[in-house]
């Protein structure tokens, strides 16, 4: 017999996602490998800002001058993702927001009920690919200059099952890779063309990239659209793996250490191409803690960014803006 999520179970998918990520806002450990930010002797060997989450609102690490700055304004800042020139940071919450880092001020793109989450910026900077969970649910794209919205119209509680959520554009913008629960109730990673997008559509194809035991979501697209990163739980524990971007080639970059309710999250790669930073959490006497970690794309030179705390890292892809 096939099992179709109902609505109900749809949005307990989403819920479960949800309380994994607020799970990174609890204390961090202190007992975490060796951290660059440690020696304050060492010039980092990365390029650009980072911004990620800590307690419900914003950081960004520049990593020129190591600075971290903090942000807030708006309850619950989570899900940050860099505009494509570097000029903002959009963010969700049950609203979508836009963040001016250079001047700290707080725009909102658009007000609706229930949970607007996983903002993605397309290349061309004039719209985002959104998450909403609720009745209608699924991902939508809304130009950030009008406020117009369009619901993408992927397949959802139907054959595929579950309603998409996580979107993530593809350099060029041809492509949005997304994640969805498949027809046995586990999440895997689609991807569809440009033209799903388009207000006209009424159907979109879809290509299924991942078919594996355990969730997989948070999909990454490499500089340069070859290759994707993203989470999965399909070993032991979760993990940040890569595959080629037709789906071929998935292997597992990242070993967590720290066992049961451990895991690697929330891929994000270097303008360059050269590193990947994302969200560990470990488990050590009972105490869970998240924070970021950076390593290169063969599982290499691993080290952690933050000891406060740190979730959601995405790394800005334009030019590099002084702040104040």
């Amino acid at each position: 017999m096939k099992w179709t999520p109902s609505f109900r179970q749809s949005l307990f998918i989403g819920a479960v996602y949800l309380l994994v990520m607020l799970i990174g806002y609890l204390p961090s450990i202190a007992n975490f490998e060796s951290c660059l930010i440690d020696d304050q002797s060492t010039q980092y060997p990365y390029q650009g800002r980072l911004v990620y989450s800590r307690s419900a609102t914003l950081y960004v690490l520049d990593f020129a001058t190591r600075q971290e700055q903090r942000f807030d304004g708006v309850r619950l800042m989570i899900d940050p993702d860099w505009s494509p020139n570097g000029e903002l940071i959009a963010f969700g919450r049950s609203n979508i927001y836009a963040l001016e880092p250079a001047t700290g001020q707080i725009t909102e793109i658009f007000r609706r009920e229930d949970w607007s989450w996983d903002p993605s910026w397309h290349p061309d900077g004039t719209s985002l690919a959104y998450s909403f969970l609720g009745t209608g649910g699924g991902i939508y794209t809304v130009n950030v200059n009008t406020g117009e919205q369009h619901r993408l119209p992927i397949p959802q509680f139907s054959e595929l099952g579950g309603s998409p959520y996580h979107p993530a554009w593809s350099p060029d913008g041809r492509q949005l890779a997304f994640a969805m629960p498949d027809q046995n109730g586990l999440t895997e990673i689609f991807v569809t063309d440009s033209s799903c997008a388009e207000s006209e559509n009424t159907s979109c194809e879809l290509q299924q990239l991942t078919d594996a035991d355990g969730q997989t979501y948070s999909p990454a697209w490499s500089p340069d659209g070859s290759q994707i990163a993203f989470t999965s739980s399909r070993v032991d524990t979760w993990g940040v793996y890569i595959m080629n971007a037709d789906g071929t080639n998935q292997h597992q970059i990242t070993q967590n250490p720290y066992g049961a309710f451990a895991g690697d999250f929330a891929p994000t790669w270097s303008p360059d191409g050269e590193f990947i930073a994302f969200a560990r959490r470990g488990n050590t006497s009972g105490v869970t803690g998240t924070n970021i970690y950076i390593m290169r794309p063969d599982g290499t030179e691993l080290t952690c960014i933050t000891r406060e705390g740190g979730m959601e890292p995405d790394w800005a892809v334009g030019e590099t803006s002084s702040y104040s």
